[in-house]
């Protein structure tokens, strides 16, 4: 074996997990070729463990831990062609999410899904709670029907106006929402201005703290849990008695979630911003000849856009009856609501996509910041809210968020 050598040792050593050892002399490689060698493109995992194992294209395991302290913000982007499992991926990052260690209730998970897909993850959590908690978990598909009726003018318990990042999102959705389709969500010069000024007049007129304002009074029989709660407490209700008054009453005696059905008929509507708008002693002296793009006249191109809102979306139309209540991992079908189409199905479905996410950014977004809005009275039980919700694991989830493209107000 003197000039060819041992060809069974030169066997072994290339066998891989055979033998450590190497028949062929070590020596350098040209620098060139050894970069080339080098795994300077290969993906890495930046996590040193994960409860979740991927693989890379070639065949590298990846470990993957949602809400590592190696990063200090997440989000996440699934893109894929149909059918290559990005939905099946989402579900099983929401439902790793609810298997955290240290976890001591369930995330805050919030879905915007466009069909059926994200049913099977609320199935699954459902069938792994007792029963007495399975209320915790929500699928819901939502209807354009006045029976699933979500009103974008709600506020925060006992807050007779909306907090500042509330104001702007009901600034931007209404000014979507009477803006033409074919403007792709870009107001009107001059419209969102107006729109915000309108807001703080309707507040103001619905109010309970002024004078000269015109709170909602309470309806008998219009209710069923208002009606239960005023008995359970023998409050003596009066002609003049408003529904802001109740949400005080309920409050004070630890009825929560009576507290938050009542002030659902405080609050504003839709119909309230067309009597606002009407108004002949403020507004219409105010902004009566105003103009904008085109010649229109401002006031009756925001009165036309809110009456035919009314009319083309009755699920925005009145006051709240889709109730969530205390669920913790919501799933909002869009389905019947989100369409495709030309430009007035565009703007629907970013109208749709904002006030699902609403609906559940208004469970979690609050910090020590938002704590001088509320009145005094409210202050701790939103001081505890937040302490408890500070740390809780978050999640807000969009899927077939494509849809929306080419709507700009749905970013803002």
């Amino acid at each position: 074996y003197e000039r060819t050598g041992n060809p069974m040792v030169a066997f072994q050593s290339n066998v891989v997990g055979l033998s450590y050892k190497h028949i062929g002399n070590p020596c350098p490689a040209p620098l060139p070729e050894a970069l080339a060698l080098l795994p300077l493109t290969r993906p890495a995992s930046p996590f040193p463990t994960g409860s979740t194992i991927y693989r890379s294209l070639d065949g590298k395991v990846l470990r993957y831990q949602r809400f590592s302290s190696e990063q200090t913000t997440w989000i996440t982007l699934l893109s894929g062609k149909p059918g290559s499992g990005k939905s099946v991926l989402m579900n099983n990052n929401h439902f790793e999410s609810c298997l955290l260690p240290g976890l001591t209730r369930l995330p805050f998970i919030g879905i915007i899904d466009i069909g059926v897909s994200s049913s099977g993850f609320i199935d699954l959590v459902r069938d792994s709670l007792p029963e007495d908690m399975r209320h915790l978990a929500v699928y819901k598909r939502l209807q354009n029907a006045a029976f699933d009726c979500v009103n974008p003018m709600d506020t925060p318990l006992g807050l007779r106006k909306p907090l500042p990042k509330d104001r702007e999102f009901l600034k931007n959705f209404l000014s979507i929402l009477v803006t033409a389709p074919e403007r792709s969500g870009k107001p009107y010069e001059g419209m969102s201005d107006f729109v915000g000024r309108m807001i703080d007049m309707a507040y103001l007129r619905k109010s309970d703290k002024l004078e000269r304002a015109s709170p909602v009074t309470y309806k008998p029989g219009h209710n069923k849990t208002v009606d239960e709660g005023v008995w359970k407490l023998s409050y003596p209700v009066m002609p003049a008695t408003t529904y802001w008054e109740l949400v005080d009453v309920f409050f004070k005696a630890g009825m929560i979630y009576e507290a938050e059905v009542a002030q659902r008929f405080a609050v504003p509507v839709l119909d309230d911003l067309v009597a606002v708008a009407s108004d002949t002693e403020e507004v219409v002296p105010e902004y009566g000849d105003a103009k904008i793009e085109g010649g229109r006249h401002l006031l009756p191109t925001f009165i036309t856009g809110i009456r035919e809102a009314i009319a083309n979306y009755p699920v925005f139309s009145s006051n709240t009856q889709f109730d969530i209540g205390p669920a913790r991992v919501i799933s909002l079908d869009l389905q019947d609501v989100a369409i495709e189409g030309g430009d007035s199905a565009k703007k629907q479905t970013a109208l749709m996509y904002m006030i699902a996410r609403q609906s559940f950014m208004k469970k979690v977004a609050y910090s020590k910041e938002d704590l001088p809005h509320f009145d005094p009275m409210y202050r701790a039980f939103y001081d505890r809210m937040i302490n408890e919700i500070v740390d809780e694991v978050k999640v807000m989830a969009m899927d077939e968020y494509h849809m929306t493209k080419g709507q700009v107000g749905l970013v803002n």
